[in-house]
This record gives C-alpha cells, structure tokens and sequence, in this order.
C-alpha cells in the first residue's frame, strides 16, 4: 500500500507541474530571490520551489545551504502480507505502538477493501 501512496504523491506533484529528477547527482544548489538554481551533473534545472527528498543524503544536500535537520539514518525491514480481515480488518484491530528500551514496534489493521 505505501508504494501505491507515493506513486500517487508523484502523480499528484506531475499534475500540478511538479519536474522529478530521480537519482539526479546535485553538484550545486544556490537560490535567489525568485528561483533556486540547481546543478546537476549532466543539466542545471531553475525552479521556483524545491523539495529535497534525499533519504540518509539529505543532510548533503541541505549542507550546500548551510541547513542540517536532526536525521538519523535507520535500516528497517518492513513486510507486507495478505491477512484474514476478519481478524485484522479495522473493525477488529486498532493500530497500535509499543516502545521497550528504546525500540519502537507498531502495527496497524487492513485497510485493503
């Protein structure tokens, strides 16, 4: 399901203009008063408004801004698997947390129709 949720993010940005530039190498990032010039290794790209979506790189990237935002890279697996929804539906099961000794754990019913 979150794959389906971020293709529609993307989607959604496309439509509203939006210029993806996956696994782009940024080389510079310097903005100005009505645009942000970004170069990358084979273009530069002027927009008037940038998102940084970088993952562990994005403290990098904001480097170039003299930005840093508290980030911790974490490694986790994550699975998804068919369930009876009788049992985990969200009529039966609520979402939920648990945190011991600094790990989080969570879990959260079907939402699947």
């Amino acid at each position: 399901m979150s794959e389906r949720i971020l293709q529609t993010y993307r989607e959604l940005a496309i439509e509203k203009g939006a210029k993806l530039k996956t696994y782009a190498q940024v080389q510079t990032i310097m903005p100005d008063t009505n645009y942000v010039k970004v170069e990358l290794k084979d273009e530069t790209v002027y927009a008037e408004h940038m998102i940084i979506s970088a993952g562990k790189q994005t403290n990098d990237l904001l480097a170039m801004l003299g930005e840093q935002v508290p980030l911790t890279p974490t490694r986790k697996t994550f699975s998804w698997f068919h369930s009876d929804e009788v049992v985990y539906g969200q009529q039966a099961l609520p979402g939920w947390a648990y945190d011991m000794n600094g790990q989080t754990y969570y879990g959260f019913p079907s939402i699947e129709q």
